[in-house]
């Protein structure tokens, strides 16, 4: 699929805070930089899907009618990624939940989300499902 010629990243894209530019009109930017920053509790950094360079940064009416601030970017088409974009290196499972939680995937350490929950009635899909028994 060929490259747009511009593309507009809006800063907010999920029902939390919306992130906070850290680039300016003019900068470069490569595929993987980040474009924005987490702004509050719920939030995620926001980071550019494309290299080129920053045109803008304005209001954006979101199709739900919000309004919030949008990076627009007109591409180079060389999709030339940012070196800082390297894979984690996953070796157990320690560095599994540590590469996760750098994704800001969620707030809380996912060893202590995942060592707390244990299935309850309630929360067994069996207990939400229709009886089988005919009527």
């Amino acid at each position: 699929m060929p490259v747009p010629e511009h593309v507009v990243i809006p800063m907010s894209m999920h029902i939390g805070a919306p992130a906070e530019p850290v680039v300016k009109k003019g900068d470069t930017v490569m595929v993987g930089t980040v474009i924005g920053k987490a702004g509050g509790f719920v939030s995620a950094n926001i980071y550019s899907s494309v290299s080129g360079t920053v045109q803008d940064i304005a209001p954006l009416r979101m199709v739900n009618g919000a309004m919030t601030t949008a990076v627009a970017i007109k591409t180079d088409g060389a999709q030339t990624v940012d070196p800082a974009c390297v894979p984690p290196v996953v070796t157990d499972k320690a560095s599994l939940l540590a590469a996760v939680q750098a994704c800001w995937v969620s707030a809380a350490p996912a060893s202590r989300r995942m060592s707390s929950w244990r299935p309850t009635p309630s929360t067994r899909c069996s207990s939400t499902l229709p009886s089988a028994s005919p009527t």
